[in-house]
């Protein structure tokens, strides 16, 4: 029988851009996880271009039960853009002119950083930029969310480099924790890890069933088997279920 592994996680659609590599940058970036810094003057920012911007970047990540945003915004004037901000691991730089022909975006990769992308949307006026934004949401917030996941990835491994052995005895795939992981619980079909911290809380949840037709892949029937599962062997207080 087939079985389907299930892994808590986000899956993210890699969008195409037209990417350089400035090469130029040696230091780092800097910044924290999922944060975005947007190069707009503030007239632009509080009109329409840059309430599109924001809404697409203020957008809720998806599979979490409760609403949070994609990423953390910073707002920089151009005047201020200066070698600090530059350092940033996310940067977005609206242009608006009538250079341009039609909207499209550009990526630069390690322009000032190493790990750091530059993404430029490029639009002739401020209403064909507010409408090219809104329809392309999802493929600036994966593109961002993609290269976030490339980050951790990297470190990840570099952290720990080998693969948990447990886990690949038992669903036969390779997967890197973080440091810490140490408190597990396991079951047929079930791996839980923590680091059991009152701060800072980190949980890998892995889960395999038995696949019996297409519709365990539909929404509804995914949601329901990961709170069967979850709330069959992680217990809260008073013997409440997490789902």
């Amino acid at each position: 029988m087939k079985l389907f592994t299930g892994l808590l996680t986000i899956i993210a659609t890699i969008a195409l851009f037209t990417a350089c590599n400035g090469g130029g940058g040696f230091l780092s970036a800097s910044g924290t996880n999922n944060e975005v810094f947007v190069i707009i003057d503030d007239t632009a920012w509080e009109s329409a271009p840059g309430r599109a911007l924001f809404d697409v970047l203020n957008s809720n990540v998806k599979a979490l039960p409760q609403p949070e945003p994609n990423f953390t915004i910073q707002q920089i004037t151009p005047e201020n853009f200066t070698s600090t901000f530059k350092m940033a691991r996310n940067i977005i730089i609206p242009d608006i002119s009538s250079i341009y022909s039609e909207p499209k975006l550009s990526a630069e990769i390690d322009k000032y950083a190493v790990g750091q992308v530059i993404m430029n949307i490029h639009a002739p006026d401020s209403a064909s930029f507010v409408k090219f934004v809104t329809e392309n949401k999802e493929s600036i917030v994966n593109y961002f969310v993609t290269k976030e996941l490339e980050r951790v990835s990297k470190w990840l491994k570099n952290e720990i480099p080998t693969p948990v052995p447990r886990v690949q005895q038992k669903f036969g795939i390779n997967i890197h924790f973080p440091k810490g992981m140490t408190n597990v619980t396991e079951h047929p079909d079930f791996y839980w890890a923590t680091n059991n911290a009152a701060r800072g809380r980190k949980d890998i949840v892995i889960y395999q069933f038995p696949y019996t037709t297409e519709t365990v892949f539909e929404k509804d029937s995914l949601i329901a088997i990961r709170n069967r599962t979850l709330g069959k062997y992680i217990k809260g207080s008073f013997n409440s279920e997490m789902t």
